[in-house]
């Protein structure tokens, strides 16, 4: 018996062969994807590069995350995205082009997306599942990228959330050893409590700044 398909997520019809695409956080080679945030981000030369795309051609790339391998053509992505009897193959064309720019791609050369001719288009880099964020609902950076501070609750998110960022050695703050956790009861409500939380988080910045 099949498995019914496996939605990317509530907002679009996007479905997927690999439990994979049931996730918001994805890695496609080097590049982080975040479909939440619409953003693609990694590391070049120690530092990081974060570039944002359109929704559409966020969903463009998921629906090549699900097909990973295999050859998507624009008829299947205008009748899974656009369903609109006026878009034409130009719109995915020009999707295609934008997520190209953000990865760093090259039509010529593909690392990422490679163009079959007249079939569609076929996403070629390994793909692996991130772990979600459990502790980000607060963070703060020094202007030197020097210190992050985040709100965890109990001691394993925050475990997990220094892991995370750990991942990041050649950041600043990570190399420094400036990660730093506030209680999330005293950032997440607004109460007189925030003012706790601001102070505790002025302090993490006094003590990562170089004297």
């Amino acid at each position: 018996m099949s498995q019914p398909p496996n939605p990317i997520s509530d907002r679009s019809p996007i479905s997927g062969r690999s439990s994979i695409t049931g996730h918001s956080r994805v890695k496609v080679g080097d590049w982080n994807v975040s479909s939440d945030t619409c953003t693609v981000a990694t590391l070049i030369d120690g530092e990081h590069c974060e570039h944002k795309v359109t929704p559409r051609s966020m969903d463009v790339l998921r629906l090549l995350i699900a097909r990973a391998g295999a050859v998507v053509s624009p008829g299947e992505f205008l009748e899974t995205i656009w369903r609109s009897p006026i878009a034409t193959d130009h719109a995915v064309h020009k999707a295609i082009a934008e997520l190209r720019s953000a990865l760093r791609d090259s039509a010529h050369k593909p690392r990422y997306i490679k163009t079959i001719p007249k079939r569609g288009y076929a996403l070629i880099a390994p793909i692996e599942r991130l772990s979600e964020p459990t502790s980000t609902q607060c963070t703060a950076a020094h202007p030197a990228d020097n210190t992050h501070s985040s709100a965890s609750g109990s001691q394993p998110d925050a475990d997990r959330w220094h892991d995370s960022w750990r991942r990041w050695p050649d950041l600043k703050a990570v190399r420094g050893g400036h990660l730093y956790n506030i209680p999330p009861d005293l950032v997440q409500r607004h109460s007189l409590r925030a003012l706790q939380g601001l102070q505790q988080m002025c302090q993490v910045l006094d003590q990562a700044r170089p004297r």
